[in-house]
């Protein structure tokens, strides 16, 4: 089964109209809404609302099978449009920067195929998840007290630039990386700037923190500890140079290739950043946020996205090592079997989260066909 060509305007204009109303994560009511309207009208299903905005859309066939779950994100990011085509975005500083946009509409397209040709086994479960971006969404699909699926499988592709266009990218075991994000205050006591001794000055430990994240990270992408501790903010007290300030703040982001490893490197940071902190009669308070769980890609599962892939005659490339970006479709391979691959967007094109990047139509029917092929193949088994 593949997508018949009399779709391809129709999912184009979908496309161009979900990009218009792009949406942050969490916000995403007028993008489900738009969802769900269009899949009463053109399909046949049924709608399980899972969060606010989350829902899953099934489709039996009416005889036991195998049950499989495909999955789409619904948020787009806090990055202002550059681009001057007509479906730019209409929301004011956010737009469709990583392609989720198409990744909804050929969640779309899957399911108008099978509203005209149902496989004859197995059901089949099409996932529109919220708040991808921050690691938010999985959690809180898995969570619901409505969603009760045990599915056999569950795969959810990405667009790639950088990547041939139309060639899918995939591997067994992490295919991209487990990461999270942690937020440290620190507070001494401020002084005049010229009686320090009378204060606690939290610089030189701050300054020391940051020695220490750096020790603890090993950059090799080829090692199998692989880890990334990046500091991505610093503050230390005001812009007032008579004082000399008694608290601080840092964030970092850590990066590993599995979860348990990011577990040791999380313990092995927090417990070093206590010490230095405790020795320097300082106080310390630390949460950890937007998380993203590994993506382990089933041996089986990869095996059939190559299948997929061949029988499409599509390039089919084999990573030797995950990337370093966080998914958050990651959380649902900790507990269904399943794979996350690539599609690639062109070489040329703009990177993911840049402001000119732009998901390109012509992957439409490509990605339905893979996912097609994965139902066909699935329901051979």
């Amino acid at each position: 089964m593949v997508l018949l060509p009399k779709y391809y305007d129709e999912l184009i204009r979908v496309r161009h109209h979900l990009h218009r109303i792009a949406e942050v994560s969490g916000s995403e009511i007028n993008t489900s809404n738009y969802l769900r309207e269009y899949l009463i009208k053109n399909a046949i299903g049924q709608c399980t609302e899972l969060t606010d905005t989350g829902f899953l859309w099934s489709i039996p066939s009416g005889k036991v099978g195998p049950k499989v779950m495909f999955r789409a994100e619904l948020d787009a990011l806090p990055i202002a449009e550059v681009n001057e085509f007509d479906h730019r975005s209409l929301t004011p500083g956010v737009s469709h920067k990583c392609g989720h946009d198409g990744h909804m509409t050929i969640l779309l397209g899957v399911i108008i195929m099978l509203s005209d040709q149902l496989p004859e086994i197995g059901s089949y479960h099409f996932l529109f998840q919220p708040a991808e971006e921050t690691g938010t969404g999985a959690s809180a699909i898995l969570n619901s007290d409505a969603f009760k699926l045990e599915a056999d499988y569950v795969f959810a592709l990405h667009n790639l630039p950088g990547y041939p266009l139309h060639c899918v990218v995939c591997k067994q075991g992490s295919f991209n990386a487990a990461v999270t994000s942690l937020e440290i205050q620190i507070t001494g006591k401020s002084s005049h700037a010229a009686e320090p001794e009378n204060g606690v000055n939290p610089s030189m430990t701050i300054a020391r923190i940051l020695q220490l994240a750096s020790q603890i990270e090993v950059p090799n992408m080829s090692a199998e500890d692989f880890s990334l501790v990046t500091p991505v903010h610093v503050r230390v007290g005001e812009k007032s140079y008579g004082v000399s300030p008694g608290d601080g703040e840092l964030g970092f982001t850590l990066r590993a290739w599995t979860n348990d490893h990011l577990d040791k490197i999380k313990k092995s940071l927090i417990q070093s950043v206590s010490n230095v902190v405790e020795e320097n009669g300082l106080t310390l308070n630390h949460e950890w946020k937007e998380s993203f769980a590994a993506t382990s890609n089933d041996k089986s599962a990869v095996e059939l996205v190559q299948r997929a892939a061949e029988s499409l005659n599509l390039r089919y490339t084999n990573l030797d090592k995950p990337f370093k970006w966080g998914e958050d479709f990651g959380l649902f391979t900790t507990r269904f079997r399943g794979a996350l691959f690539g599609l690639g967007a062109g070489e040329d094109m703009p990177a993911l989260h840049q402001p000119d990047y732009d998901f390109p139509d012509e992957l439409i029917p490509t990605g339905v066909n893979l996912f097609l092929g994965l139902i066909d193949l699935v329901s051979e088994k």
